[in-house]
């Protein structure tokens, strides 16, 4: 069986639409989210970052909300099309 779930517009045309590939135990998904965040931002800069999440009182709604405060919903949906479009041809 086959479940669909949008969380919020970050899971709008994400590549899966079953759960068994958004379900991860905490230990994978930190394992995964590391790996990402060194190949981003190379080591160091990764391990600053999660020193800022971890010091700062981060309001990640708030930040959501003002991320996209200046943009339409058309704007977005585009950016997020061509933003997979680039990754994924």
């Amino acid at each position: 069986m086959k479940i669909r779930v949008y969380l919020d517009n970050c899971a709008y045309n994400r590549p899966f639409d079953d759960m068994e590939q958004m379900i991860k135990s905490e230990n994978a998904l930190r394992m995964a989210g590391m790996k990402l965040l060194i190949e981003g931002l190379g080591a160091v800069n990764a391990e600053r970052f999660i020193h800022c999440i971890k010091t700062d009182s981060f309001d990640y709604t708030e930040w959501q909300r003002d991320l996209w405060k200046d943009k339409t919903i058309d704007e977005i949906h585009a950016s997020a099309t061509a933003f997979y479009a680039e990754r994924h041809g």
